[in-house]
This record gives structure tokens, sequence and C-alpha cells, in this order.
């Protein structure tokens, strides 16, 4: 009789896997199955060929599994890096049609498994990617992300015979989560989706623990659109420093079929410099001017001698709220390399100093300008799933490796064939990160209707993000 086997895996979740001794019927293959606290709920079970039931027949009986081998593992006692780590990996997964389980998630930290934050990250890129996610609760430290549309493709469904790209919308609310980990978290996804994709995001704009959405804007998205020709608008409509999820940013993505290798060897120098300084609370013009007025004397106190751009965005001014604010100055280079400097006042803190304000913003800059690499180290990590993905060998010359890029190389390293070479420049602190790319190619443009599923915690069960039979929300 043909049966599906079904095998624990150190925790009270599950894949499927290798014959045991211990199977259930077709019948009952993964509509609904329980185990311990958790639950599936009913999906039809397609899958990528790599992932699909295999037929034996060595004991007699038929036997549908999966293959392990098939499954790349990520372990958190040995790979840190917590958020950053479990992004990288979810979007190569996702886009590269390949099943990841992460285990022993944060073992070292305080709190070891999952943060609230980093499973609404996990379900976005599930969401977006029609994937299946298992055991994504907070606490967990073991969960697997299962793609699914490479499963359509691949299944005895044919295609679709359309050619241009279908608008999609999509909704995307957090409660804990900061929209620039979002769109980090995401936007390689969406660029390699089959349509033009619209995303609203809530949540918070200017959170500690990331660079700010203006960074994203304003030195992330040019730099991609410049060198790796994506197409990608991202509008602040509303700021949220908390976050209680009042932020509000849209972002529009267009498909793109490849991405292009890149080559940042020469920086060149300093074509135009700007800035923005962006807050809420109460604020009045003088504060913004004599923010304007300090961001020019600090850009000359430290050797920067010519006029910089400079714009403002501060909202709640009418209200009581003590003010909380930052900014962010960012230098164009002659080559079009973009390297940016951030503010860096404590979470909460009343600003009333407007040149301690600019001054952060402004002495971050010049750091990041002083070892002459192409780019800044909060770029570093960013570049690196693109240029994995990239179609050819890619070069960029940067200050000192963070601790962020070494893993977000580890990560490339396990989840694609691409090689990197990290070289240093002699007489120099800076190093050349040279990246021999897969060349990942788009699927072919088409909307697919299957939707996401998320095997949860049954005393964690999530709403926020819709029933998990339910498709994403296409408009």
């Amino acid at each position: 009789m043909l049966s599906w086997a079904l095998k624990s895996i150190n925790s009270p979740g599950f894949l499927l896997t290798s014959p045991v001794s211990s199977s259930i019927p077709l019948s009952h293959s993964p509509r609904i199955l329980k185990r311990e606290g958790f639950e599936c709920k009913p999906t039809t079970p397609i899958l990528p060929n790599s992932l699909r039931p295999t037929i034996s027949d060595s004991t007699g009986s038929s036997a549908a599994v999966y293959r392990m081998e098939d499954v790349v593992k990520i372990d958190g006692a040995v790979m840190k890096g917590g958020g950053q780590v479990l992004r990288n990996s979810a979007c190569y997964a996702a886009i590269l049609g390949k099943s990841v389980q992460f285990v022993n998630i944060r073992a070292s930290r305080k709190s070891p498994g999952l943060r609230s934050s980093y499973v609404e990250g996990l379900e976005i890129v599930a969401k977006l990617s029609k994937c299946t996610l298992v055991n994504a609760c907070e606490g967990s430290q073991e969960v697997s992300f299962i793609p699914r549309e490479l499963a359509i493709r691949d299944s005895q469904f044919s295609e679709p015979s359309c050619t241009d790209p279908v608008s999609s919308a999509y909704e995307i609310h957090t409660t804990n989560g900061a929209t620039p980990l979002v769109l980090q978290g995401s936007l390689p996804v969406l660029l390699f989706s089959p349509n033009v994709t619209e995303m609203t995001l809530t949540g918070g704009t200017d959170m500690l623990i990331s660079p700010s959405i203006d960074y994203m804007k304003r030195v992330l998205v040019p730099l991609l659109h410049r060198h790796f020709n994506v197409v990608v608008d991202v509008d602040i409509v509303r700021r949220d420093f908390m976050p209680s999820g009042e932020a509000l940013v849209k972002v529009r993505t267009h498909p793109t079929e490849s991405l292009p290798p890149i080559s940042l060897r020469d920086r060149g120098s300093v074509a135009r410099v700007s800035s923005i300084v962006y807050g809420y609370g109460k604020a009045d013009d003088q504060f913004v001017e004599a923010a304007k007025m300090a961001l020019h004397e600090t850009l000359r106190d430290n050797g920067i001698n010519m006029d910089a751009s400079f714009s403002s965005d501060m909202q709640g001014a009418e209200t009581e709220h003590p003010l909380v604010c930052r900014a962010l100055v960012y230098a164009e280079m002659t080559t079009g390399c973009i390297l940016g400097g951030g503010s860096r006042i404590p979470k909460g803190e009343v600003v009333s100093d407007p040149k301690e304000l600019m001054s952060s913003a402004v002495l971050d800059l010049v750091k990041q300008l002083a070892h002459g690499g192409c780019i800044d180290e909060y770029l570093q990590d960013q570049l690196v799933i693109f240029m994995a993905l990239a179609d050819g060998v890619s070069e960029v010359v940067t200050g000192p490796i963070t601790e962020h890029t070494e893993h977000a190389l580890e990560v490339a390293h396990r989840m694609t064939d691409a090689k990197f070479f990290v070289t240093p420049v002699a007489g120099s602190d800076r190093f050349e990160i040279r990246c021999e790319g897969i060349g990942h190619m788009s699927r072919s443009r088409h909307p697919i209707s299957n939707g996401s599923a998320f095997v949860t915690c049954a005393q964690h069960e999530r709403q926020d993000l819709g029933d998990v039979l339910e498709p994403v929300n296409v408009a």
C-alpha cells in the first residue's frame, strides 16, 4: 500500500523524510497532520521534482518519501547572525527553489529561538513567494522553509502563456518589524518575481537595529538601479520611531530577468553630498535651520568643502510629543558609488542640539570615506545576495569586512554555487570581494495562484497574515 513516511527531527516539528517504521496511509497524506502541538492545515501536497515523493518497492511495498539530502541545513550553533541569516537563507530558498531547515536558532543568545520580528519576516517571504513554513513561532529553535512556487512550475500543470508583467499588490502589516529589514528581506524575491509588485508596509521606519528606511531609499536603491539595472520605488508616507506599527511605506518593484555583474573598484572623488533630517514630534523652523547650518559647518571642519543639499521631513510638529530625530548624510561619487552615514542618537532620546545630531551623521560619513572603499559598511552585507545571483564576475572594493558580511558570505556559500574570494588590498585596510555569480534567471512572467501555507504552533496561531489556505492578496 502506498504510504507517507513521517520522521521526527529533534523537535516537536517534523519533516517528511526517508522511510521509517511508522507511516501514515496515503489517505491521511499531509492534508491534516497533528503531532505534539503542531498542526498542518489542509493544503495540496504539490512539490518540486527535487522534493517530490519517490517510489521505492525494495521491501515489496511502495512508499513515497522525501529525500533529506535535498534540504539545506543552517545550524545557528555554528552560524551566528540571527535575523540576517534567516532573511538571506529564506530569500535564496524562495528564489532558487531550495528547502532550508534552520536548527539551534540564536542558540548562544540569552533568549534563544525566534524573535517575533523574525517570525514576521519569514512569514512575509513565505507569503510573497508562496512557500510553506514549518514551526515558525516565537521561541522556536527549529524552522523549515519549503518553496512551493517552483513546485507549480515543475508539476503536472502547464504554465500560462502570458508574457506581460501583471501587477500584484500586497499589504504587509508588522507589529514588531522594522520596515527597512522587511524590505531587505523581501527585495531579492520581489525582483525575481514574475510581476510588477506593490507592497504597503507598516511597522517602524527608524530602528537602532537596522539601517533607516531613508538609507534604503537614498543609498541602497539608487546603487542597485545604477549597477544592477533594477527598478525599485520607495515612498515614505508616515514615520514611526518606536515601533508602534504606525509607519507607512509603499514599495513598487519591477521584475528583472537577470542581474548583471558589477565592478566597483575605483571610487573616484566626491561629486555631491546630500542630507536629510527627519523626525517626529514638536519641532520648529529654527531647529531645522540650525541643523542645516550645523551640516555645512561640520562638513567644512572635516575637510569636505562643498555645498551640500539639505532636506527635512519633520512630522508631528503640531503635537506635544518629545522630538525624536535622525539624520542621514550621503556622498555620491564620480563613479556612481554612494556611501552614507547616519546619526547615532539612542532610542527615544530627546534631541535638543541640532549640531550634535548633524555632527554624528557627518562623522559617520567621514569614517566611511576614510578607508577609500567604494561602499560603506552598511551596504557590504546587503550586496552579497545580489552578487551571488548575478550573471558573471562581480568585484567590489570596500573597507574592513564586517561580521554581518561574514555571515552573508557563509549563507551564500551554503545556499548557492556562487564562489566568493575576499582579498586584502596591499598597503591599506581595504578588501576586495570577488564573486563568480550563478547567473540566476527569473521564471516565466506569469501569476501563480497557489497560496502559501504555514505549519505553526497550535498555541500560537497567527491570524494577521490570513488563514493558512487563503491565497496571497493579489489585486
